[in-house]
């Protein structure tokens, strides 16, 4: 998903910008383009009206859509900025668990990361995302639910990069803390510089920790 600002923040599909035309081939094919573009659409009036002002019915009329459509992408109402966050969650391990076994635990994270980041400017339709992530008690109580059903998975990829048979306390402790970050740095970037500048920069600041923590195995 590179180019998506919360697509990478979220781990979950997100959108690169405004469509011109839903019905013009490109790439992905008519139906990416018309789910984006409904995408699109309903973080447009979510943002202008208020989540909880907006239903299914509205988007799809604003979209020019019939509603059908918009379940046939989004099957519920947070889907729509949350997108479906599983794949998302299964390709981002695998990566992680693919990288080089030589990259610190940190830098594995970050490698798996980066094809997800953003460019130098910040999309003002994933600006809107986060914003709505943020302040709609509903979706902010869905993003954390979502990136603590993380945890576990990437877990399980440190302990195999630090030659554990299971997590420890202190692998368990560093996932939640990576998570944490991701987070904390995705809403904090202000668009000075690259987001993977900043988001490599606050990397660092756990990297000490992480990365030298010694692996201890039980018993």
């Amino acid at each position: 998903m590179a180019g998506s600002a919360v697509g990478y923040a979220v781990l979950v599909a997100g959108s690169t910008g405004r469509l011109t035309s839903v019905g013009t081939n490109g790439p992905g094919g008519r139906t990416a383009r018309v789910r984006e573009h409904v995408e699109i659409t309903a973080i447009e009036l979510f943002d202008r009206d208020g989540y909880e002002s907006v239903t299914v019915r509205d988007i799809a009329r604003a979209a020019g859509v019939a509603e059908r459509t918009v379940y046939r992408h989004f099957p519920a109402k947070q889907a729509l900025v949350l997108g479906d966050g599983a794949a998302e969650f299964d390709q981002f391990v695998a990566e992680m668990d693919a990288a080089p076994p030589d990259l610190p635990p940190t830098a594995a994270f970050l490698h798996a990361a980066r094809s997800r980041m953003p460019g130098a400017a910040r999309n003002p339709i994933e600006v809107a995302r986060i914003r709505l992530l943020e302040s709609t008690p509903a979706l902010r109580t869905a993003w954390s639910e979502a990136l603590e059903r993380w945890e576990p998975a990437l877990a399980a990829v440190l302990s195999r990069r630090r030659g554990l048979p299971a997590p420890d306390a202190a692998t368990l402790l560093a996932a939640a803390l990576l998570v944490r970050a991701h987070r904390h740095l995705t809403v904090t970037w202000t668009g000075a510089g690259t987001f993977e500048r900043h988001y490599r920069d606050g990397l660092a600041l756990l990297a000490t920790g992480i990365d030298t923590c010694p692996a201890r195995r039980p018993g």
